[in-house]
């Protein structure tokens, strides 16, 4: 598989060599010379046409080390391993200059497809290769229309340990139950669209999401979810911005029976920018949800959320960013815990989303140095806290740190170290601990 990885990359830099031409290097036959044929003229402008598009595409590969002292997130069996990953793809970026006099159509156009390969020093049976089951890594465009119309597609497959995805399996009974590998596809699409002018913009959507497992096991959880949206943004000042709107949605698992759900959510709040100092910024927003569920089990949520940002130097930088969650009912929507891309295991603050909570605090710090020894250098580094009480008496604490370094060996080569620290204490179980070292030899061109 390694050598496959290198080969296919070799080939990629002889068809897309990643040397950009200048015009005053490029000499094509002006279609005016006496004695150019029709078929060279078309060659010319064929050679000119791959020579523009070729700049837009962007090979790119890492290869990454990483030590992870509880692979399994969990307290009673905690496991250590030596995790190497190696990634390839490629990038194409679409984005056409305006002409002038012309209505601008399309915007930009990003097409993304990539392969994995993981490979555990001792848990052999944890290996994952994107690139064996699938020629489609991941798949994702996203474009403008006439500045007001927004679509995006997105097609992944992926394969993770259950450990990764179920909070319930981090607490299962035998290993064999938390590195069970879950191999699945999950696809989003949707448009949106925005009526209007700034002061008052309407904003209609469509939104697709699903999730399909391969595994028999895991097939009964395959997921689809349908919402058309509106949207009214009201800038009643420079800095101030009030929304309202409402979503509907139709959501259903179709390998259950009798397993549909329609509910609406309806959703007003605000944002405002402001200017402590002319170092410190930020923004708040305050919003109101109300979830009408068809089968009853309404759900009410209030959500308000602060960022500041510091210029302490011109080399250093703070953020800060905290928010407060209260819902006055003890169940989410459809087990949200079921969906993976809300469940990954995320080093920075991640948490489960799981039923009955009824106040969710979060606080996060984070800090970006560039230090003057050299301006190819960069630090950064943070703390965060969220603290989740349920309506059941349980809450869940969980607090950690994060140090990376950043290093631009060449313009389109880049070594990067991290550390991550997270701990999870919860009131009714022993909760773990987590820490985690990454190397990592990026690649992009």
């Amino acid at each position: 598989m390694r050598l496959l990885c290198v080969i296919i990359f070799i080939l990629f830099c002889i068809v897309f060599p990643w040397r950009k031409e200048t015009l005053a290097q490029k000499t094509y036959m002006p279609s005016n010379v006496q004695g150019t044929t029709f078929l060279e003229e078309v060659k010319n402008n064929y050679n000119d046409f791959l020579y523009k598009e070729r700049r837009n595409i962007h090979p790119y590969a890492s290869y990454e080390l990483e030590f992870d002292d509880n692979i399994f997130r969990t307290n009673d069996d905690k496991e250590s391993d030596i995790i190497s990953t190696y990634e390839i793809g490629v990038k194409y970026d679409f984005k056409p200059h305006p002409i002038e006099g012309r209505t601008r159509i399309l915007s930009d156009l990003t097409f993304d497809v990539s392969g994995k390969i993981v490979r555990y020093a001792k848990h052999g049976n944890l290996n994952e290769d994107y690139i064996d089951r699938s020629l489609l890594g991941n798949i994702s465009m996203n474009s403008t229309y006439f500045d007001r119309v927004d679509v995006y597609f997105n097609l992944r497959r992926d394969q993770r340990v259950a450990a990764d995805l179920y909070p319930t399996a981090r607490t299962a009974p035998t290993r064999a139950s938390r590195e069970r590998l879950v191999d699945y596809w999950t696809n989003s699409y949707g448009a949106s669209y925005r009526i209007g002018p700034e002061v008052f913009t309407l904003v209609p959507a469509y939104d697709h999401y699903s999730i399909h497992y391969d595994n028999e096991e895991d097939k009964n959880d395959n997921y689809v979810r349908d919402s058309f949206s509106l949207t009214n943004y009201m800038k009643i000042s420079p800095k101030t911005t009030l929304f309202i709107g409402g979503t509907y949605a139709l959501a259903k698992y179709p390998k259950r029976e009798d397993e549909e759900v329609n509910y609406i959510v309806y959703t007003a709040g605000g944002t405002h920018d402001f200017e402590f100092t002319p170092k410190i910024d930020g923004t708040a927003t305050v919003s109101y949800t109300i979830l009408d569920r068809e089968r009853g089990n309404d759900r009410h949520g209030v959500t308000g959320e602060l960022g500041l940002d510091y210029k302490f130097h011109p080399r250093l930088n703070f953020s800060f960013n905290a928010s407060r969650t209260i819902s006055d009912v003890a169940d989410t929507f459809e087990e949200r815990a079921k969906e993976p891309e809300q469940n990954i295991y995320i080093r920075e603050g991640d948490y489960d989303v799981t039923s009955q909570f009824a106040v969710r605090d979060n606080a996060s710090l984070s800090a970006t140095y560039q230090p003057a020894i050299d301006k190819r250098l960069s630090v950064d580094g943070g703390l965060f806290y969220t603290n989740s009480e349920y309506d059941d008496g349980r809450e869940i604490k969980t607090y950690g740190t994060n140090l990376g370094i950043r290093y631009e060996i060449k313009k389109w080569l880049y070594f990067i170290a991290t550390y991550f620290f997270r701990k999870e204490d919860e009131s009714d179980s022993e909760g773990y601990d987590n820490n985690i070292i990454n190397l990592k030899l990026d690649a992009r061109f």
